[in-house]
């Protein structure tokens, strides 16, 4: 993505997905950032590897480990394709 838009912030990445002609690079960037991020979260089909990596910890650390960094890319996901991918309208 950084390779295509020049920038990592979501205002430059809005801006190539709204007004450029390499709107197919920045999708498949875009799909492929989700897909990691979806794996990091646990969602379908990616969910088969979190039984193997809480096996064996205590409850608590399997509580925060599960909880916090799911809000934090939840968080990511949604100004993903909430703000950088939905066009702006000026009123």
């Amino acid at each position: 993505m950084y390779l295509n838009t020049g920038s990592l912030s979501f205002e430059a990445i809005q801006k190539i997905y709204t007004e450029s002609d390499k709107i197919s690079i920045v999708f498949y960037s875009i799909c492929f950032s989700s897909a990691a991020l979806l794996f990091k979260v646990g969602a379908a089909p990616f969910h088969n590897w979190l039984c193997d990596v809480y096996e064996g910890s205590l409850t608590s650390v399997t509580l925060f480990f599960a909880v916090v960094p799911k809000i934090v890319l939840f968080y990511l996901l949604f100004k993903l394709f909430f703000y950088a991918l939905i066009a702006q309208k000026e009123i």
